[in-house]
């Protein structure tokens, strides 16, 4: 039964033995709840009845409130305007058109555009993030913790990273400063001259056109020199090209990359060593003598001393072409050749002829003269061994040449 809004109803009392939240009545009775303090009317359903609401708009009028505060039970209200408030809590948003009065206390606001005429004192409010100014008075700092796009030029003494500055006296990273007394790290490619260095050190490459000045503390050169400056005894180890036609006189030659000379008056050529240098090479030598008996006598490098001695552990393959010509008359001579291999382990002693030796009279004009080559175990060395005659004075001349592999 619907209840009629124009209906008039009289109100009076009755107790009835069913609980307020259980009653229904019949529709348009009123009744007091007891536990809750309510008027409740009956619509003949609903168990506990309805709350009586009046004005019949389910809105109070609210020229009719009474009291400086609204009862906490109040969800909905459809007031418009209100008296002075002292304050106000609210629990979920606010929203309006605009908002008027002091917003000092508010948080997480991105404060708005500001007229920069209308800018006063000297300092800007840390909590002003976005500025489009294009122009300020004398800073006497500073402190920005994003990055600046666009050029600074000026002074930048003492900038951490100055990325285009005019003047960067002390910046670490200097991109593009024009003037940068001293800069850590820069990455510039337009500067074209500096002024005088006290030193400078460079991770990458130096490139230039020449390089002038003192470079005696430069490594790894393989220079070029005119030959009558050359001073000393010794070329460098690291002078690996040269254009030098004569050279005084030279105890030994060394030719390619792994020779090792270990005898005096040697040329000794490699191409490439297997681990040590001299381990596959090749020598010549040049032996000489004077005999005037019919003794066996050894050759020499020097004439005196000097032998042809072999490295620890090698092996040596030699051909000897030996020369022999009688001094006193000038009316004999003879050319033999010697060919064989011999090696050595790691002591003298074990030094041996591999095999036998070739020996090849090519010409001879006396038979009695004769050459050998045999090792020697004393020395470790390959002795070339002559033979002349009584009453002649013979002067030999041997020309050796080796091959030799040792580990």
């Amino acid at each position: 039964m619907a209840l009629s809004p124009n209906n008039t109803h009289q109100l009076f009392t009755s107790r009835v033995k069913v609980p307020a939240s259980q009653y229904i009545g019949d529709p348009g009775r009123i009744f007091y709840h007891e536990d809750t303090g309510e008027l409740r009317i009956s619509d003949g359903i609903t168990l506990g009845g309805l709350p009586v609401i009046t004005g019949g708009s389910g809105s109070s009028n609210a020229a009719l409130l009474t009291g400086t505060t609204l009862s906490a039970n109040i969800i909905h209200s459809s007031l418009q305007t209100i008296g002075t408030l002292t304050n106000l809590n609210v629990t979920g948003n606010v929203t309006a058109t605009a908002y008027y009065g002091d917003g000092s206390h508010l948080t997480g606001t991105l404060v708005g555009a500001a007229d920069a005429g209308a800018l006063t004192g000297t300092t800007i409010a840390p909590n002003v993030l976005y500025s489009s100014l294009v122009s300020v008075g004398t800073l006497a700092n500073l402190t920005v913790t994003a990055a600046i796009v666009g050029s600074i030029t000026g002074n930048a003494a003492y900038a951490t990273n100055a990325g285009h500055a005019t003047t960067a006296d002390s910046a670490i990273n200097a991109t593009d400063a024009i003037t940068a007394n001293t800069v850590t790290n820069a990455i510039q490619s337009n500067i074209t001259s500096v002024g005088t260095l006290s030193s400078l050190t460079v991770s990458g490459n130096v490139s230039a056109n020449h390089f002038i000045g003192d470079g005696s503390l430069l490594t790894g050169i393989a220079g070029f020199a005119a030959a009558n400056s050359l001073t000393g005894t010794t070329l460098s180890p690291n002078v690996l090209y040269s254009s030098l036609t004569t050279v005084g006189t030279l105890s030994n030659l060394a030719v390619g990359t792994g020779a090792f000379v270990h005898e005096i008056n040697a040329v000794t050529q490699s191409s490439g060593n297997f681990v040590s240098l001299g381990d596959a090479q090749t020598s010549t030598y040049v032996l000489r003598q004077v005999t005037g008996d019919n003794i066996w006598t050894e050759m020499f490098l020097d004439g005196a001393s000097n032998r042809i001695n072999l490295l620890s552990n090698s092996s040596v393959s030699f051909t000897v072409t030996i020369m022999a010509r009688r001094t006193d008359t000038g009316t004999e001579g003879a050319v033999y050749e010697i060919r064989g291999g011999i090696d050595k382990g790691a002591a003298n002693a074990s030094t041996r002829i591999i095999g036998t030796i070739s020996k090849t009279v090519i010409a001879e004009d006396d038979s009695l003269w004769d050459v050998n080559a045999i090792a020697d175990v004393v020395n470790g060395s390959l002795k070339i061994l002559v033979l002349g005659a009584t009453g002649k004075i013979i002067r030999w001349v041997a020309y050796t040449r080796t091959v030799e592999v040792s580990n």
